[in-house]
C-alpha cells in the first residue's frame, strides 16, 4: 500500500512539474516570441517558419494531452460505503480527511476495526443496516 502511495505521489509531482514547465515556456515565448519571430522572418523562408511553428504547437498539444491524461488517470475517486470511503483498489479511506486507514486486524478494540493515523479517529466497518461486517465481505459487496 505504501508503494502505491509513493507511485501516486511521484506521478502527481511529475504532472505538476510538467504543468510548471509548460507555463514557464509559455511565459518565455510570450515575452521573447515577437523578437525571435522578427529575426527568423528575415532569415528563414515563410514556409519553413510556418512548418517550425506548427511543429512547436503540435508538440505542445501532445505534452498537454499527456499531462491531462496523467491527472485524470491518477485522480483518486473515493466512493462512500460501509461508513468509510473506498478507492478503485478497494482500500478504505477516512471519511473525515480521506487518508488511507490502518487496519487493526486482530488487534481491533471492540468494534473499531480501522484507525486513521492522520486524525486519530477509530472507524467501524458497518453495512447499510448498521451491523458490523467483516472486511472480506465488505470488499466483495463493493461494485
Amino acid at each position: 500500500m505504501l508503494a502505491k502511495l509513493k507511485e501516486h505521489a511521484a506521478a502527481m509531482l511529475l504532472s505538476a512539474l510538467a504543468a510548471l514547465f509548460v507555463s514557464i515556456l509559455s511565459e518565455i515565448s510570450r515575452e521573447v516570441g515577437p523578437l525571435v519571430l522578427d529575426t527568423l522572418s528575415r532569415s528563414v523562408s515563410p514556409t519553413a517558419l510556418l512548418r517550425l511553428l506548427s511543429m512547436c504547437l503540435l508538440t505542445m498539444m501532445i505534452e498537454m494531452s499527456f499531462v491531462i491524461y496523467l491527472i485524470l488517470k491518477l485522480k483518486t475517486k473515493l466512493k462512500p460505503r460501509f461508513g468509510m470511503l473506498w478507492d478503485r483498489e478497494k482500500n478504505p479511506h477516512c471519511p473525515a480527511c480521506q487518508s488511507l486507514l490502518a487496519d487493526l486486524g486482530n488487534c481491533a478494540i471492540g468494534s473499531i476495526r480501522f484507525k486513521c493515523l492522520k486524525c486519530n479517529q477509530g472507524i467501524m466497518l458497518v453495512n447499510d443496516k448498521g451491523s458490523i461486517i467483516e472486511l472480506d465481505k465488505a470488499k466483495s459487496l463493493l461494485a
